[in-house]
């Protein structure tokens, strides 16, 4: 027969106020195998200094990324004074434009101004598509914390489940329909510590907008026809970002066409990277994915930034210096009126209009709309 276990008895009368001792810190402890041929060279790199403040021995530069095709990291910090203030470039632009409008940002970047577009001006989609990926995930992370930021609309309050009765009413303060979101109703405190809010479901936002009635003219039938209203597809929905290098590739977007392509600062890359045939075949896109009617706004940079540019690479080099020299490359200057000539006679767009121009300490560029004439596909 087994004995009853004693019970432990507790002395309360004298309490231990020492904290108990810190338990040893543990590390973790690489492996003492030496790396193999085929991955030595990434081993080195993990465990040697950081990838940020590794410095080519030669130039002193920083060789983790080189933005030679304009993907700079932190672009927007030199080109406005706060990443929340609204763009310049965008005030100059009518927004009657936007609204129920088709969007597409080429060369994006971090998405600023492309969250920009989608969640105050209304309109029905738009794209932001750049050729780097982490750029392309800065703007992802960055539309998250818009979305998380501003006031909850009423009819995602109308969605809710059962459960938000059960809610105090003052906990949930949310705008009438009419009133636009605030855009930084919550600090920025409240997505860093919960995380980002999930997107509603679709047909929560989605609202529609009508369509004025078109004339028909052919045999069978004549007369005014109606037209299916536009799904116009509220923030974040309206939203989406794409990795591709959009002057040579396809993204599933392209298949409906845009009724505006914003292409802010980029022509000098693609000029630098692909000479004027280069630029040529990205007008060219440009005109063939614009809807009738459609809108091409063009900030290009001047002709003397190529050369600070082209320092980022020997073929930019040695493009940059095909394109200022004498020859059958020499390359085109929007200053002297060239980007004008090729677009209006020889890609097709219809007229130019020149919207002023915004920017200072070395982004000073003329923003320009090359409209593409009615009624044509082509």
């Amino acid at each position: 027969m087994e004995r009853p276990q004693k019970k432990q008895r507790f002395d309360f009368d004298s309490p231990t106020l020492e904290p108990s001792p810190p338990k040893p810190k543990t590390y973790y402890q690489p492996r003492e195998t030496a790396p193999s041929s085929s991955n030595a060279r990434s081993t080195s790199l993990s465990t040697s200094a950081p990838l940020e403040s590794r410095r080519d021995a030669s130039s002193g530069r920083s060789t983790s990324h080189v933005p030679d095709r304009g993907n700079y990291r932190g672009y927007y910090t030199k080109r406005k004074e706060s990443q929340m203030d609204p763009d310049v470039r965008l005030a100059k632009i009518p927004k009657d434009w936007f609204k129920g409008a088709r969007v597409l940002d080429v060369g994006c970047n971090s998405g600023v101004v492309t969250v920009e577009i989608a969640q105050t001006l209304e309109a029905a989609r738009v794209t932001g598509v750049d050729i780097d990926g982490t750029l392309i995930g800065q703007a992802r992370r960055y539309a998250d914390l818009a979305w998380s930021r501003q006031t909850p609309s009423q009819a995602i309050k109308e969605a809710l489940d059962e459960s938000i009765k059960d809610i105090p009413p003052h906990i949930i303060k949310v705008p009438s329909k009419k009133k636009k979101p605030d855009l930084f109703h919550f600090p920025m405190a409240m997505p860093q510590m919960f995380g980002s809010l999930p997107a509603p479901p679709r047909d929560v936002l989605t609202t529609y907008l009508e369509n004025e009635e078109v004339e028909t003219v052919g045999t069978i039938q004549r007369g005014k026809r109606r037209v299916m209203p536009t799904e116009i597809l509220a923030f974040p929905d309206n939203l989406r970002f794409h990795v591709a290098n959009w002057p040579q590739e396809s993204i599933h977007t392209d298949r409906k066409g845009y009724n505006m392509i914003l292409a802010f600062s980029v022509s000098k890359w693609i000029h630098l990277h692909g000479l004027n045939a280069g630029l040529f075949q990205f007008f060219s896109k440009c005109f063939s994915s614009l809807l009738p009617g459609g809108r091409l706004i063009l900030e290009a940079q001047p002709f003397s930034s190529y050369g600070k540019s082209a320092r980022f690479s020997g073929e930019l080099k040695a493009n940059w210096d095909k394109l200022r020299e004498d020859g059958p490359d020499k390359g085109w200057k929007n200053e002297d009126g060239d980007f004008e000539r090729v677009l209006l006679e020889e890609i097709g767009f219809e007229r130019k209009e020149s919207l002023g121009s915004t920017g200072k300490k070395g982004f000073q560029r003329p923003i320009d709309v090359y409209y593409k004439r009615q009624g044509s596909y082509l």
